[in-house]
């Protein structure tokens, strides 16, 4: 009896369809935890959640977290959310033109002086950030609680990522 090349077929689809069903329940029984997006979206709650306390409690206002929309680099728009001194300097750097020829390779140029002025003006935010936000948490109970939920789901997310991708999450470590 000769079987036709569509009854093969049709019998390793079956067959490959079983064993990934079979695969499917075994891993859907065994995983207990939520899943990535669910992961995801808890995450981004907390985020926002700690964002808002902090704004409230800061003191100087170009410490304060800002949201705004950009398509950063794919052609969908998402939420991106830095400190208000942050997005100043950032939109200062983009203003830079990049020295070409001999300026780019030596480091030499109007360009390259006004990005060694913008770093150290950001490093000098960021110690300023680091400080103020070290007193706010000693001071305030409600951002340390605030924060530490924050924290909370940030490592469950960085576990579950490391369970579903393995050694390909960026979270992993030998």
């Amino acid at each position: 009896m000769t079987l036709l090349p569509q009854a093969v077929l049709s019998r390793l689809a079956i067959l490959l369809v079983g064993l990934m069903c079979a695969s499917l329940s075994i891993t859907s029984v065994s995983a207990q935890e939520l899943s990535i997006s669910e992961l995801v979206k808890n995450l981004n709650d907390k985020r926002h959640a700690y964002m808002e306390t902090f704004n409230e409690l800061v003191e100087d206002k170009d410490l304060a977290y800002e949201c705004r929309y950009s398509y950063g680099s794919t052609i969908l728009r998402r939420s991106f959310c830095y400190h208000a001194f942050e997005w100043r300097i950032r939109a200062e750097r983009k203003g830079f033109s990049s020295p070409t020829g001999s300026a780019a390779k030596f480091g030499i140029g109007g360009a390259a002086s006004d990005y060694e002025k913008t770093k150290k003006k950001y490093q000098e935010r960021f110690a300023s950030l680091e400080k103020a936000f070290n007193e706010m948490l000693e001071d305030h109970p409600s951002l340390n609680t605030s924060y530490n939920e924050f924290i909370e789901p940030q490592q469950a997310y960085q576990r579950g990522h490391v369970a579903k991708f393995g050694i390909f999450s960026k979270y992993y470590k030998d």
